[in-house]
């Protein structure tokens, strides 16, 4: 039994090559680090709280890929795991209930809810907390829908008798009394109604706590805040939480014209049809002496009194006696909310009847809850007043709501915007609106999929909750505040008190006056010793307003400002504001400079500001700009903007010498060529054509770059032979002088070697450093190293002493030189390296900095080099689903480009077998092998075998294995390992490896092979590889 035992733990591990399964005496140990199964799944589902996946999961069954058929013993395990698991499902999803409930988070509890629903369909105590879930997040048609369909189940004929608390509950969601201020709350069609509850758990949770702690007593809550920080919204939290509680909700929202009529607000209270029959119930003389102030509502009701309308200076004091009265008649009957919203609009005699009903009352639990903005208490004295005492008052409860915070603000902007807006657009909602909710939900929804991203000034539509905003904040505004006011927009960044007297141009005491006046309307705020606009997207809606002349007239001043401060502040800060004065000379002068300051290293700076110098510039200036972006983007692998702006350069031919021109032409053809909208040909044309100006001019830099980049094209399309025919021009060159052309021309030796004699190619590319070093040439040194670096790589001689130093070496002068494209494939050589070598987590490392390099590029080829690195690995470690997803990053988004060709492809054919190669492993590892032939018809294997990737041959070799054809697979490895071993050794000793493995399997083993391999590891400095051929060597 141990002998068969062990044949199967070596037959599964051969199969799937690697150490899936290990003998421990009588018992199998399986690897958990490479063999995964759904009671994994659930548990991470778990620890996520996923519940909803984690149900479905339960649901479908475990262990589901065992299909044959199960023991009576695995069954009953199986059963009494099931068991467990719906145990701890449920007690994790109680706990994240009560957790959500305590926090308000009504979305996480409702999810949560509706699991335990499904767990237990028939508990009602879980069928009501769906009940409030749903209330809780405004789904009040589901709430009746989850009651009837429990019902149904509970009992098909209809005989179903509810528990008190499930029809208390019902009652609650069906409420008859007006506990909606009219003209807010009910308006389905305002997104931030449905928006989610986000970032105010921490505020309101003590005051809900406070709340619901009414005994037999009155106490006021207050929620103070700015327009739009969600005032009403915390409120309707509350008082939804309340409801649930049994409370009864009176609600009324005051109108700002109705300001001056007398008890207007409670009116509006007690004139509400639910309170009729309180009414009704007072003794004389409150009854009658409250119906006198509602006589159109009860014109015909006898005994009522003639109609008398209180003033400010004469409010009787029995008619609070019989507000009182009313209200305490009220609150015997059931705890009850009072909830006035925008109460800074508030009559003056409310808010005394308000203060008199506080002060008086006995008995009764009653909430006052107040919602007002500060700002807006400028003229109402008596309300201003009272609340300011409440403020004081250690009974009431005093809120103040502040801006959201960033992870907050970004929830709630992602759950407003459509599924497509990009993370940066919604970053940017999220600045713009400086946490203020009303902002953030009007720009969310006004935010496309796609908008453009304006670097310097925010040309969007203001939303209308800013505009009225702003109106109401900036009317009566003096004449100063205005000025500074307007000059912060303009400078769009905090300003200091001595920057403001200059760009306002006013007086110190004015200057002084002014910000104590926009402070105290809330339209600036002090940061870090100066002064800016609150939230930005109101700093865009003060620009938008001014007049042109007024513009003009502020950005000269902050120029000249900006330009007397140049030592301290960013130049091309200086470039845009005279830009925006009109004065474009002097805009294109600093821009320029900027650019010139900014080292190669920091290459999004320079992109920056070569936009920045493009945008303020005009006629031959922009073109000569353009042409320094088709540059720069180019270098950085940005394909598409360095052919946009390369086009462009080229409209004005007549600016340019002509091997300037002849370079932007070169750059124009070879982005084409790697974005896939030119032949091969049609780029080597342009290519012939540049090197005859650069002859003729004379230019042995620039004839270096061509064949430096004719190399790399033929390259990329695995045309060696091509390749070896410009060795043979090179060498008809003659002699060059120009060290940075010496240095190109012998790394590009190096690279046409690489393929034929390695040992060569090492020589012709330490040559190339060792030039460029000696000239102090940065971009030579860089393009020499880095060909040095990938050289030493495909000879398998990175382990060898001081190699991978060339490697440290290459990365960080790609990196100062800003050759992003060089260093991104660097760091995915470095990552194949390392994956090879048996270095996992170095490779995973060097995947990650790479993928910030790759990230900003569109260039075809890199993007899916690296998706490929990325399946390769995850075979590695056997994650079949990361290496699915690395192959669907690898083959990217197809062009949608205007210009491109269908019958051109932008990927090297190399690279299109590669990929071949990962997807047909991918599908043999996922066992649908009929698929991954389909996949083998698609991509096969061509000769010379020594031009085939890698993971192609070991595909169609595990194919061949897969379906039984072993003769197939052995006679495919030997020619893939003959026609490797010179050239290609790293590749050699892998196929190597899968050949003595396979052959050990047949039956014929090769050791005379593994030895061999051994040795040559060995002798490349790689023990680690050397081992793995142990067993196969027959010592």
């Amino acid at each position: 039994m141990r002998h068969r035992l062990s044949q199967l733990v070596y037959q599964v591990n051969q199969n799937c090559d690697a150490r899936v399964l290990e003998l421990e005496r009588e018992h199998i140990r399986v690897s958990r680090q490479l063999v995964w199964c759904d009671l994994d799944g659930f548990g991470e589902l778990i620890e996520a709280n996923d519940y909803k996946k984690a149900f479905e999961m339960f649901e479908r069954g475990f262990l589901s890929a065992l299909t044959a058929k199960r023991t009576e013993a695995l069954a009953d395990w199986l059963d009494e795991k099931r068991r467990d698991l719906r145990n701890r499902l449920r007690t994790s999803a109680l706990e994240h209930w009560d957790a959500a409930e305590a926090a308000h988070d009504w979305t996480a509890a409702r999810t949560t809810a509706e699991v335990l629903l499904r767990l237990n369909p028939g508990e009602e105590l879980v069928l009501r907390r769906v009940m409030r879930a749903h209330a809780m997040t405004g789904q009040v048609r589901e709430v009746e829908a989850t009651y009837r369909a429990f019902a149904e189940r509970a009992a098909p004929e209809g005989e179903w008798v509810p528990e008190p608390e499930t029809l208390e509950l019902l009652k609650e969601f069906r409420p008859a009394t007006g506990t909606i201020p009219r003209g807010r709350m009910d308006e389905v069609s305002d997104p931030g109604a449905t928006a989610p509850f986000v970032g105010r758990n921490d505020s309101i949770t003590p005051v809900s706590n406070r709340v619901h702690q009414t005994g037999r007593h009155w106490q006021t809550v207050v929620v103070a805040g700015e327009t739009g920080i969600g005032k009403t919204r915390f409120a309707r939290e509350l008082v939804k939480s309340a409801s649930l509680r049994g409370y009864r909700i009176v609600s009324a929202s005051p109108a700002e014209l109705e300001a001056g009529i007398p008890l207007s607000l409670m009116l509006e209270v007690v004139s509400q049809p639910w309170i009729t029959p309180f009414i009704d119930g007072l003794p004389a003389p409150w009854k009658p002496m409250l119906l006198s102030l509602l006589p159109r509502s009860h014109a015909n009701v006898e005994g009522t009194l003639a109609a008398h309308v209180p003033t400010l200076e004469n409010l009787p004091r029995h008619i609070c006696e019989a507000f009182l009265h009313l209200f305490t008649a009220i609150a015997r009957t059931r705890k009850t909310i009072l909830f006035l919203d925008d109460f800074h609009w508030a009559d003056a005699a409310s808010a005394r009847l308000l203060q008199f009903l506080a002060r008086r009352w006995t008995t009764g639990g009653f909430t006052l809850l107040l919602a007002y903005r500060p700002e807006e208490l400028r003229g109402h004295d008596i309300v201003s007043q009272w609340i300011d005492l409440l403020k004081a008052d250690a009974g009431a409860t005093v809120t103040t709501l502040g801006p959201l915070k960033p992870d907050p603000a970004r929830r709630l902007a992602r759950a407003i915007a459509v599924d497509d807006v990009t993370n940066a657009a919604i970053d940017r909602v999220v600045a713009l609106a400086g946490g203020n909710p009303r902002f953030l939900i009007d720009l969310a929804v006004a935010t496309k999929v796609g908008a453009d991203r304006y670097m310097y000034r925010d040309r969007i539509a203001v939303p209308a909750s800013v505009e009225q905003s702003l109106i109401r904040r900036i009317q009566g505004l003096s004449e100063p505040a205005r000025r500074v006011l307007s000059s912060l927009a303009v400078l769009g960044r905090a300003a200091t008190f001595a920057h403001l007297l200059r760009i306002a141009d006013c007086s110190r005491d004015d200057c002084a006056d002014a910000l104590e006046e926009l402070q105290d309307r809330r339209l600036v705020v002090w940061v870090n010793g100066g002064v800016r606009i609150r939230q930005d997207i109101v700093t865009a809606a003060i620009y938008e307003r001014l007049s042109p002349a007024r513009r003009t007239l502020l950005h000269a001043r902050t120029a000249e400002l900006l330009n007397d401060q140049r030592e301290r502040e960013p130049l091309e800060l200086v470039a845009l504001h005279y830009f925006w004065a009109g004065n474009h000379d002097m805009a294109y002068l600093y821009a320029t400079e900027a650019v010139k300051k900014t080292p190669a290293a920091d290459i999004s700076g320079r992109l920056h500001l070569l936009r920045v110098a493009y945008d303020v510039s005009a006629g031959l200036s922009r073109t000569l700009v353009a042409a320094s972006l088709a540059r720069a983007n180019y270098g950085s692998r940005r394909l598409r903007a360095a052919l946009r702006f390369g086009q462009e350069a080229l409209q004005n031919p007549g600016e340019f010498q002509p091997a300037e021109l002849a370079a932007i032409r070169l750059i124009v053809a070879d982005t084409q060529h790697r974005l896939g909208f030119t032949e091969t040909g049609t780029a080597l044309r342009e290519f012939t054509e540049a090197a005859a100006i650069a002859a003729n001019e004379r230019d042995e830099v620039l004839q270096a770059v061509v064949v430096e980049s004719t190399v790399e094209l033929l390259d990329r399309r695995a045309d060696y032979e091509s390749m070896a025919e410009q060795a043979s021009r090179i060498a008809k060159m003659g002699s060059l002088v120009n060290p940075a052309a010496q240095s190109r021309i012998s790394a590009a030796l190096s690279q046409v070697a690489r393929h034929t004699d390695p040992e060569a190619a090492i020589r012709h590319a330490e040559r190339a450093v060792a030039v460029a070093r000696q000239a102090g040439l940065q971009d030579e040194t860089a393009a020499a190293l880095y060909r040095l670096a990938i050289t030493l790589k495909a000879r398998g001689q990175l382990a060898a002493e001081g190699a991978w130093e060339v490697l440290d070496e290459a990365k960080h002068a790609c990196h100062e030189a800003g050759h992003c494209g060089s260093l991104a494939l660097l760091l995915l050589a470095q990552a194949d390296w390392q994956t090879r070598t048996g270095d996992h987590e170095s490779a995973e490392d060097a995947l990650t900095e790479a993928a910030a390099v790759v990230n900003t590029m569109d260039c075809p080829q890199i993007r899916a080099m690296e998706g490929l690195a990325r399946g390769i690995l995850a075979l590695a470690t056997g994650r079949v689903k990361s290496a699915e997803r690395a192959l669907d990053l690898a083959r990217g988004p197809e062009s949608d480009h205007a210009d491109s060709d269908p019958e051109v492809h932008s990927l090297p054919a190399k690279t299109t077998a590669a990929l071949g190669g990962l997807e047909g492993c991918v599908l043999l590892e996922s066992g649908r092998i009929g698929v991954a032939a389909r996949v083998a018809e698609r991509h096969p294997l061509q000769e010379p075998m020594a031009h085939q990737p890698e993971i192609l041959i070991l595909f169609h070799t595990r194919l061949k294995s897969r379906v039984g054809d072993l003769s197939g697979a052995l006679d495919l490895l030997e020619r893939a390992v003959d026609a490797t071993e010179a050239v290609r050794p790293m590749e050699w000793l892998s196929l190597a490896l899968e050949l003595v493995r396979l052959a050990r399997r047949s039956g014929n083993p090769r050791p005379e092979l593994a030895r061999k391999a051994q040795a040559t590891a060995r002798n490349l400095g790689l023990p680690g590889v050397a081992e793995e051929f142990g067993p196969f060597s027959g010592e």
